[in-house]
């Protein structure tokens, strides 16, 4: 989100045991119970709201953004969920950060929701307060990768089915 040109998204996966939708618990682990770490940090559990963006049909190798945008069913928002601790430890490892962002609950996604006529995914604007208090706000007109493009791009990358979930970053 505005943080610069970035070529190609970076992408990571999240287990479908990591959603948990509204009324599910959110689930993190207990700090005592997890390895020490050998990174020497204690970052914690950090959370990212995010647009969800649900794939209404299996496609690959999308070739424009119109093919792209018929690919989408719907949006949600989400919650990435990240164990920073993991996460620093995968990085310097080199290895990949899904051990960090795909723990169960990890991924909260709310009701998917479809756009009104007309409307765009640009004008969508998120916030998420924790306890009374604003913790995030943005605007999607703001994203780096716009939604065709990333639908574009993972699709050039792996097979998308109906119902895959693709969190915007």
């Amino acid at each position: 989100w505005g943080g610069g040109e970035h070529p190609e998204p970076v992408l990571f996966l999240k287990p479908t045991t990591a959603y948990a939708f509204p009324g599910q618990p959110l689930v993190l682990r207990d700090p005592a119970r997890r390895p020490r770490r050998r990174c020497g940090t204690d970052f914690g559990v950090h959370h990212e709201l995010e647009l969800a963006v649900v794939i209404g049909r299996r496609c690959r190798h999308l070739p424009t953004d119109a093919a792209a945008a018929a690919a989408v069913a719907g949006y949600a928002l989400a919650l990435d969920i990240t164990d920073r601790d993991e996460q620093t430890e995968a990085k310097r490892a080199g290895m990949p950060w899904s051990v960090a962002k795909g723990h169960d609950s990890y991924c909260p996604l709310s009701t998917p929701f479809l756009l009104p006529e007309g409307g765009s995914w640009r004008e969508l604007r998120m916030w998420l307060d924790v306890n009374g208090t604003r913790r995030q706000e943005c605007s999607c007109a703001e994203m780096i990768h716009g939604v065709e493009e990333l639908v574009r791009f993972c699709s050039s990358v792996m097979t998308l089915e109906l119902g895959d979930v693709l969190l915007t970053g």
